[in-house]
């Protein structure tokens, strides 16, 4: 049943013209509703693709609501334990990853939150912001530490030529 036919498409644009109505318009809890109907017509036809292409499609609209964005994964969270196989979970997921990633950047760079993401390992770190003369301090204990290391090194060095030294006259 996967596609759902042109009642399901019907529907969707019918709904894609809503929500671009009310996101252009500024109407959050309507642009939420529009974009959680869609989601609920491709889960009940079971349209797993149309239902990741509507996720990406969604949130790539120019000037989008980031609470619609939320609502979106957090509908389509919903359907991950109700998919038909495994590779159709592993996609969903994928296409959530990847939008909550977006989300999450976007977030970072309009400094909204502070947080590191490390892709490799699928981690994301939050963190408090921090004053930049804590971070001007922090910067200086960790070169004066760094400073003593080496001067303790050097010390070190110069003990063992001269111990070297003393042994090759001896």
């Amino acid at each position: 049943m996967e596609g759902g036919g042109g009642n399901l498409e019907a529907a969707i644009e019918l709904r894609l013209n809503v929500e671009k109505q009310m996101r252009l318009a500024g109407e959050v809890a309507e642009t939420k509703k529009a974009v959680t109907e869609i989601l609920q017509l491709c889960f009940e036809a079971k349209a797993w693709k149309t239902l990741n292409d509507q996720i990406v499609l969604l949130s790539k609209r120019r000037g989008q609501l980031k609470q619609a964005v939320t609502a979106m994964v957090q509908q389509a969270m919903q359907y991950i334990d109700q998919t038909p196989d495994l590779e159709t979970k592993i996609e969903l997921i994928k296409t959530l990853n990847s939008e909550a990633e977006k989300h999450l950047s976007e977030m970072v760079v309009s400094k909204s939150l502070v947080a590191k993401i490390d892709r490799p390992m699928g981690v994301v770190c939050f963190q408090t912001t921090k004053d930049s003369n804590d971070i001007l301090n922090l910067w200086a204990t960790n070169l004066e530490k760094l400073l003593d290391l080496v001067e303790k090194s050097c010390h070190q060095i110069h003990k063992e030529t001269m111990v070297h030294k003393a042994a090759l006259r001896g």
